[in-house]
């Protein structure tokens, strides 16, 4: 177990998929910054419903 305070919390394959979910969260943030990307466009249900899910 990984001496991080999260360790009590995640177990280390866990703890890895976080980082990694984190750093491709970063990286995307970056390749937006040269185009000039606006965050915060998402409306709740602009794609309409999911077909399946209620």
């Amino acid at each position: 177990m990984t001496e991080l305070a999260c360790g009590r919390y995640y177990d280390d394959e866990q703890l890895t998929a976080l980082v990694a979910q984190i750093a491709l969260i970063n990286a995307f943030n970056r390749m937006g910054v040269p185009f000039r990307q606006a965050g915060g466009g998402y409306v709740p249900g602009q794609h309409g419903q999911v077909a399946g899910v209620a």
